[in-house]
């Protein structure tokens, strides 16, 4: 069992025994009635899912239903996590930085429409990419606040990536948003720079930034094996045209490329 496989089953474990626990207490890992962007985002990630799991199973003879439930458990186990999030950023947008936290999502509604087959050409073959190496390279430019360096070095992933647009779909999902979230960074420090406040606020501002967008950052750098993971699980019933994963998510454009300035 690798590692990504270990860390996977032991999440599994990890919320199977937090509900347990639980027992009558509030879940934190149901949604709330008035969720975040980022809670938001897992919410309709989630019911993007589970409507077409059943579609994926009549296709696949049921072969689907595993990696889908997988995927959705993952999303349910974000739940705290994009909570906190999401309050961090509501006190810093109320401090003036604004769209943080949620210039970072593109809508679920912008996800392909469900087509029953897409197949890969003969050409197209699934990355061999050791994303354990990558992760550590990314996170190495991340610590330093290289954001723009950051992003080229994905750009320069996603290019490669285009050679076998219907396989690696996770990975290619979550790089998009890193390079997302990483090219807003320098667009919030200019939000801050533009504010009139005093030298000492400014500072504290720039720091408060910069440790959640590191931190958001980082949390998507540490899935990236997990997706490859789950990618592979899913190769041979892509190589059969089911466009699963691939069609279920939206492309993540930067945010400068696809929005006026902030």
């Amino acid at each position: 069992m690798n590692s990504a496989t270990r860390k996977l089953w032991i999440a599994f474990a990890a919320l199977a025994l937090s509900l347990l626990l639980l027992g009558g207490c509030s879940n934190p890992f149901a949604f709330r009635s008035d969720p975040g962007c980022f809670e938001l985002h897992v919410k309709d990630a989630v019911e993007l899912y589970e409507r077409r799991k059943p579609l994926y199973s009549e296709l696949s003879q049921g072969r689907s239903e595993v990696d889908l439930w997988i995927l959705t458990f993952m999303q349910r186990l974000n739940v705290p996590k994009a909570r906190s999030f999401d309050e961090r950023a509501a006190g810093l947008r109320a401090r003036g930085i604004e769209g943080l936290g949620c210039h970072e999502f593109v809508s679920m509604n912008d996800v392909p429409a469900f087509k029953n087959s897409l197949p890969p050409s003969s050409t197209e073959k699934p990355s061999q990419r050791d994303v354990s190496s990558l992760g550590t390279e990314l996170s190495k430019l991340l610590k330093a606040g290289q954001y723009p360096k950051l992003v080229s070095r994905i750009d320069e992933e996603l290019e490669l990536l285009k050679t076998a647009p219907h396989y690696d779909c996770l990975l290619r999902h979550f790089l998009e948003s890193i390079a997302r979230a990483a090219d807003l960074v320098p667009l919030y420090l200019r939000n801050i720079e533009s504010q009139s406040i005093d030298e000492k606020t400014r500072r504290e501002l720039v720091t408060e930034l910069r440790q959640w967008s590191d931190d958001f950052i980082e949390l998507h750098i540490s899935v990236l094996g997990t997706a490859k993971f789950l990618d592979r699980r899913v190769e041979g019933l892509q190589k059969e045209g089911l466009a699963l994963f691939c069609q279920d998510l939206p492309f993540i454009p930067k945010y400068a490329s696809s929005t006026p300035a902030l």
